[in-house]
Formats: C-alpha cells, sequence, structure tokens
C-alpha cells in the first residue's frame, strides 16, 4: 500500500494541478471584494492522539501469528513474482480470529517496513497495493523510518481523513469522506462546511489553512494567521464569481495589499507541503 491514499491523492492532484487554485487563480469572473465580518479566532489544537504522530500511529491488532506467503511488487505498486530494485514486498503475518489475513509491507531497498501491520478485508487479494482492501487503521512510514501518514479503513473505505505528518507533527489533512457525518471533538467544525475540507498546519501543527477544492473554478479558501487570527477568506464561483476578505490580526476589515505578504507566505506552505505530498508518494 505505498500510496497515501486515492482520496488525498485525488486532493493533491487537484490543488498542485496545472490549475492550482490559489488567491491568483484566473477566475471566469472575478471575485467582489466584501467587508465580511472576520470569523473567530482558532487556537485550540487537535488532540494529541492525531496531532502528533507518534501518538495517532499506535495500533493494536489482535490476531494469531503464523508463518506465511511473501509477495512482491515494481516500483509503480504492480505484482510482480520476485524482488524488483525500487519495489516493495509484503508478509503475511497471520489471521485474525474471523480469518481476515494481517500483513505488513516493505522497501525492498533496505528491508525497512513501509507500512505498520494492518488487516485486510475478508477474502481480499494479499497481492494487491490497493488501498479498498484495508481493514484497519493503515499507517505509512518513510524510509528514514518517519511516520508519513495515517489513515483508518473499515472494509475498505477510509473512515478518516488522511493525516500527513512532518517532523512528528500533523502538516496536512485531506477532506473528511464524504459518508462521515462529523468528527466528534473537533475544534473546527465551527467555520463552517469549509472546515470539511482539506487542511494545512503550521509546523508546530497550529491551523493555517481550510481548503474546499471542488474544481479549478470553485474552490474556497480560509487562512490563518500562526497566533490564530483570521487572513483571508476566498471564494471564487462559476454562478456569482464568488467573493474575497482580508483582515488585519485584530480582526478588522483590510485591503489585500496590507497584508499580501502574509496571503503569499501561507500559500508559499500550503503549496510545499502539497508538493512534498507528491514527491514522497511513489
Amino acid at each position: 500500500m505505498p500510496q497515501l491514499s486515492t482520496i488525498l491523492a485525488a486532493a493533491i492532484a487537484l490543488a498542485v494541478g496545472a490549475h492550482t487554485p490559489t488567491i491568483a487563480a484566473p477566475q471566469a469572473s472575478a471575485p467582489t471584494v466584501t467587508e465580511a465580518a472576520a470569523p473567530a479566532r482558532l487556537t485550540a489544537r487537535l488532540p494529541d492522539s492525531i496531532l502528533r504522530a507518534e501518538e495517532a500511529a499506535k495500533i493494536n491488532l489482535d490476531y494469531t501469528a503464523a508463518a506465511g506467503d511473501t509477495y512482491y511488487f515494481d516500483a509503480d505498486s504492480n505484482p510482480v513474482d520476485k524482488a524488483t530494485a525500487g519495489g516493495y514486498y509484503r508478509k503475511t503475518l497471520g489471521k485474525t480470529a474471523d480469518g481476515r489475513l494481517v500483513v505488513q509491507d516493505y522497501y525492498q531497498d533496505g528491508d525497512k517496513p513501509q507500512a505498520a501491520p494492518v488487516i485486510l478485508k475478508k477474502d481480499a487479494n494479499p497481492h494487491s497495493f490497493a488501498n479498498d482492501i484495508n481493514d484497519s487503521k493503515t499507517v505509512w512510514y518513510r524510509k528514514d523510518g518517519s511516520i508519513e501518514a495515517v489513515q483508518e479503513f473499515k472494509d475498505g473505505t477510509p473512515t478518516s481523513r488522511n493525516r500527513y505528518y512532518q517532523n512528528g507533527i500533523l502538516a496536512m489533512q485531506s477532506a473528511l469522506p464524504f459518508d462521515i457525518a462529523k468528527e466528534d471533538g473537533d475544534p473546527y467544525a465551527a467555520v463552517g462546511d469549509i472546515s470539511r475540507g482539506n487542511r494545512y498546519y503550521y509546523p508546530d501543527g497550529r491551523i493555517m489553512a481550510f481548503e474546499d477544492l471542488e474544481d479549478a473554478d470553485n474552490f474556497e479558501l480560509l487562512y490563518y494567521r500562526a497566533d490564530g487570527s483570521p487572513l483571508m477568506h476566498f471564494r471564487t464561483s462559476e454562478d456569482d464569481g464568488g467573493d474575497s476578505s482580508t483582515w488585519n490580526a485584530n480582526g478588522d476589515y483590510v485591503a489585500e495589499e496590507t497584508v499580501q505578504a502574509e496571503i503569499d507566505a501561507v500559500t508559499a506552505r500550503k503549496e510545499e507541503l502539497q508538493s512534498a505530498v507528491r514527491r514522497e508518494m511513489p
């Protein structure tokens, strides 16, 4: 399972593709600048069970260990018959009480874990790297052993956001799966529907940006400063053109040019994170 997830991949492909949505993206109809009231400051943080990679990656699988088979994959995750340079291999570790396989994946070069042990759904083909056969929390590792991403699955379906980590701290989250109504205890739900979209964080784990992507012509951004004060709201729409507002650290409306440097800094980090995910996804 070398890919972080098809959900995160789709979000990143849209976010960093040829039509990268940023405040300067060309639009059929320019958003209207409005002096909207600033949203509330956001100073709360996610719990350590999500924010910190070591806590998020904790797993406890109940299964009976047994010697099993080894399966090989090439560098593009395709199943092959033998070890391939730059590829991966999978070991079966045993089975759960109801007969589901437990497997672990490794980098072929270096023999280091590429993922933590994971349960596959009933009757899944173990010689597949698709995430739609996962049936438990899935933890991915970089080649240096650091935790790259974590996501929960049930019967092959994601039941949480995909969480991407840098230096042991949450850096980015994919959008909430459509069939998940809400996240218990989410400190950011109050910002509205945009909170269900992609999220980006400052290096210390504080919220930096929300991003709701429909397509290159219909998207919404909400930026925050590291102190929790709102910086910018930007929405573009084929229907009404959209709207945008910007605020200073006190929550007062200000002209965009007075905070453009701050907007550019947030956009730059957001794009750096998007590029990092693309670079690290095999």
